[in-house]
């Protein structure tokens, strides 16, 4: 049975968070972090995502005309900076990917609770809401819990947008150690 009580502007049953969502697919988007914005450039990306294009281009005529006179650690640098740009272009094109996944598919209740306990450890520095999915399913409506996410992901958006470098350095670090790992593997056996 539905709840005949009211939230925010109207009866509980009123599909506004349908309406929002809808209004969210059609806002115009940054062609890889799915951003939404009045002024993108030209090239249909927001600023942020269109600063890491221009760097990777930048970065891609830095390492052709430097790689081939370079020494050994230098070619290292090179190679690390370009690896290193082109996982900030993959994050932002995963942000991408995330936000329509969210918008055009249905969020589960284990990932609303996933999102509760971001917030939660950002905010409280660890995470609070344990074996609670069950709840937010029955609680919220599967276009409520769409809405919510999409609002968890705004958010979230602006800390990945800011520390989009910081990740990519360390996906780069773990990229490195795992290529080390597996050659120690293949060279003992």
């Amino acid at each position: 049975m539905r709840g005949t009580g009211t939230i925010g502007h109207g009866p509980a049953d009123k599909p506004y968070a349908e309406e929002w969502i809808r209004e969210a697919r059609a806002l115009p988007r940054c062609e890889w972090c799915g951003g939404a914005g009045d002024k993108m450039p030209r090239v249909g990306l927001c600023r942020s995502c269109n600063n890491v294009r221009k760097r990777l281009i930048k970065t891609q005529q830095w390492v052709s005309t430097e790689r081939p006179i370079a020494n050994r650690q230098g070619r290292f640098l090179l190679d690390r900076e370009l690896a290193i740009v082109k996982n900030m272009q993959r994050l932002c094109e995963a942000d991408g990917h995330r936000l329509h996944d969210l918008l055009n598919g249905e969020v589960r209740p284990l990932q609303l609770e996933g999102w509760f306990n971001d917030l939660a450890a950002r905010i409280a520095k660890k995470p609070r809401l344990y074996s609670t999915a069950e709840q937010l399913g029955w609680s919220f409506t599967p276009p409520q819990r769409q809405l919510l996410a999409y609002l968890f992901w705004q958010i979230f958006h602006v800390h990945w947008q800011l520390n989009r470098k910081n990740y990519a350095e360390v996906l780069y670090s773990t990229e490195v150690r795992r290529a080390e790992q597996r050659q120690g593997k293949t060279s003992k056996g």
